[in-house]
């Protein structure tokens, strides 16, 4: 049988240069690596360790062992995160049922998921006021779930402040500072959260809630593990302790220069860190670049001092049982009604 040459024209694979290796530049590279013919990748990482802003930590224990503790990122919704959770269950990783739930602390009182307290009853014909307009804005948000832009558009709401909605509504600082704000504190959002839109503002309020405790799941060993198994097939392509200080364009593609001053050219990069420090790496960034990178900001206001410790002393002694659920224990302090302090539990 006669034999002929192999194709020489095959292309070779794209290069692709990923800057940051938390869960979006991981999740990239994992997905390009299932396609090593096509992907010829690298992972540039500032920090001396995978998993970006969620990450564990070993807490030490009484007969000298330790066990893991995340920080950032420790439990997820089901029925939102799909793919995630396939993965955990493809790699062996145990998940286990739990529930997120929060209580606050607020000078003396007491307002919690599940838990009749002053405040619930004092603040009762206000909830069930807010749960009400809170049907009304889903309602109307379902146009936000179509892939429509259109469609997405039309929703008023999305042109309307979360502060707007609640000063027509009457709801008193107490409602704000004791049962509402403190929610979205526990989603990493502090200041200025009214002045988002009421339609983004409800869109989290689909999957939690403010009176009863919402069912999660969680991972056994950490993040660490879940980074682990992501990139085992693909440390060598992660350079941690490489920054990457600037990336030119030229008429051949874009070169990627790290802090040490080390280039190469790449085909291709997925920015997978924040939008103002993508913007400070782009060099020559173009009038749209800039427009839409700058104008994602970042408040440094929240969690400006984080200690992980076993002190259960400062949690609050009572009925709301902060210890047997994923929970959020959130204190105010200080003369503004909206400074917290919060537990992670």
């Amino acid at each position: 049988m006669k034999k002929y040459p192999e194709n020489q024209n095959t292309p070779s694979p794209k290069k692709v240069a990923i800057v940051g290796a938390g869960i979006s530049g991981l999740g990239a590279a994992w997905a390009l690596s299932k396609q090593p013919d096509q992907f010829d990748f690298r992972v540039f990482e500032a920090q001396d360790q995978i998993g970006g802003n969620a990450i564990t930590a070993d807490m030490p224990q009484d007969d000298g062992t330790s066990i893991p503790f995340d920080i950032s990122v420790t439990a997820c919704i089901p029925s939102v995160y799909h793919h995630i959770l396939l993965f955990m269950e493809q790699h062996g990783i145990e998940l286990l049922d739990t529930k997120f739930s929060y209580s606050v602390g607020y000078h003396g009182e007491v307002y919690a998921h599940d838990f009749d307290s002053e405040i619930s009853r004092r603040l009762e014909p206000e909830i069930k006021k807010f749960q009400k307009i809170l049907k009304r804005l889903q309602w109307i948000g379902k146009l936000n779930h179509t892939r429509s832009k259109l469609l997405n558009a039309l929703n008023p709401f999305n042109y309307i402040s979360m502060r707007v909605i609640l000063n027509l509504g009457g709801f008193s600082g107490d409602f704000r500072y004791k049962v509402l704000k403190p929610m979205f504190v526990n989603f990493l959002m502090a200041t200025n959260v009214f002045d988002m839109p009421a339609s983004m503002f409800c869109r989290y309020l689909e999957f939690f809630n403010i009176e009863r405790a919402t069912p999660m799941q969680t991972w056994d060993q950490g993040t660490r593990r879940i980074y682990e198994k992501m990139a085992e097939s693909f440390m060598d392509k992660i350079y941690l302790n490489r920054p990457v200080r600037k990336v030119y364009r030229d008429s051949s593609g874009p070169i990627v220069e790290d802090q040490a001053g080390n280039t190469e050219k790449f085909d291709d990069i997925i920015f997978a860190c924040n939008a103002n420090q993508t913007l400070m790496i782009l060099d020559q960034p173009s009038f749209l670049e800039r427009y839409i990178l700058s104008s994602i900001r970042y408040e440094s206001e929240l969690h400006n001092h984080t200690v992980i410790h076993s002190d259960a002393s400062i949690l609050p002694n009572n009925d709301t049982k902060p210890l047997t659920t994923r929970s959020n224990y959130i204190e105010q302090y200080g003369a503004r009604p909206d400074n917290y302090e919060i537990t992670y539990i």
